[in-house]
């Protein structure tokens, strides 16, 4: 939908404001903005001419008429023009050209303390079966072995991977706007990718992550974020306690049980980390190990929510760059109904962070 817009302000720094703010409004409305009309006489010479779905009048505009007087005139000449007079409410406006965009704005981590369990495996199918009926954003925040643009085929472009995002909010123009322009499109998700060449953990801060996160919630139903193992690291604990929900997955090997038995006892103790947002997957089902849901379940004391059995083709799927929910075969229809069920559960379920 596309929706022209008059904008006439007496302040030209208001009027630059304006048409920042409506680039980083997030809506399906397309708008088309003059250029800002500096008098009363030059508004009412274009408005009859133009005929736009919209005035943004200012309180200051250049003229001999009263502000009651210029707005009956604007009525007379467009009727069926809105009329929106800018008292500096800045998101007043905003509501009246493209109105709220109501956003899930759920930040999902993929999280394990075990190297090899799958994280993003299950990060990227997930994302893309999310994807299909919500608006998504995938992030690679692991610092150690980012790898998600390889899983998807995707590459390292100049200004559109986590270090762009660093740069943005080193200048502290990490805004929603700043950041949509660099995402990189993958089927009907954004991927933020990370870093081709890995820059030092000390270059990002735990702040960094935790602004991230919040301004691409903004764009966002869910934002879901691949992560590396280390809690210690800038994107650990500040992605874990920013996460409506921690998805973490389990292979069959014991080992991994004890990790994370390790790992959450930690977390809860010294972070204050609400349990209940720690959401356990088998992952890998079958391949050959002892560990079964229910010794999840018992150890971890939280329900399993999607077991995934183990095939060759989820590992081969990465090195074709071809994530598994996009084929057309009877396993790839059965992790999209497993994902689904896990999408559906944090789409309609709210947890407290912490």
């Amino acid at each position: 939908m596309k929706k022209t817009v008059l904008v006439a302000m007496g302040n030209p720094n208001e009027f630059r404001g304006l048409v920042e703010f409506l680039e980083n409004a997030e809506s399906d409305t397309e708008l088309e903005i003059s250029q800002n009309i500096g008098s009363q006489a030059m508004l009412l010479y274009f408005l009859p001419k133009i005929k736009p779905h919209a005035v943004v009048l200012g309180e200051d505009l250049q003229g001999e008429l009263s502000q009651e007087d210029l707005i009956a005139r604007c009525k007379e000449l467009s009727p069926e023009t809105e009329l929106i007079v800018y008292q500096g409410d800045l998101e007043a406006i905003g509501d009246s050209l493209v109105g709220k965009r109501e956003l899930l704005g759920k930040i999902v981590a993929v999280w394990s303390p075990s190297g090899g369990v799958g994280k993003t495996e299950i990060a990227k199918n997930l994302a893309l079966t999310a994807g299909q009926t919500y608006r998504v954003i995938l992030l690679d925040a692991n610092l150690c072995n980012p790898d998600i643009a390889e899983h998807l085929g995707l590459y390292y472009e100049q200004g559109k991977t986590l270090s762009a995002a660093l740069q943005l909010w080193n200048e502290k123009r990490l805004t929603p706007g700043a950041l949509r322009k660099i995402l990189q499109p993958y089927q009907k998700i954004s991927v933020l990718v990370g870093s081709e060449d890995t820059i030092e953990q000390t270059d990002y801060s735990p702040v960094f992550f935790r602004d991230l996160l919040r301004t691409l919630s903004q764009l966002a139903d869910f934002v879901i974020a691949d992560m590396d193992s280390d809690i210690t690291s800038p994107a650990g604990i500040s992605i874990l306690l920013a996460s409506h929900h921690v998805i973490t997955p389990f292979s069959t090997v014991p080992s991994t049980l004890g990790h994370g038995k390790v790992y959450m006892d930690l977390l809860k103790e010294s972070y204050q980390m609400n349990p209940h947002k720690f959401d356990p997957v088998l992952n890998r089902a079958g391949e050959g190990g002892s560990v079964s849901e229910t010794d999840i379940e018992i150890c971890m004391k939280r329900p399993v929510i999607a077991t995934i059995p183990y095939r060759k083709e989820y590992l081969q799927s990465a090195c074709k760059g071809s994530p598994l929910v996009l084929e057309k075969r009877l396993l790839s229809k059965k992790l999209s109904r497993t994902l689904q069920n896990v999408v559906r559960k944090y789409a309609q379920k709210d947890v407290s962070l912490g």
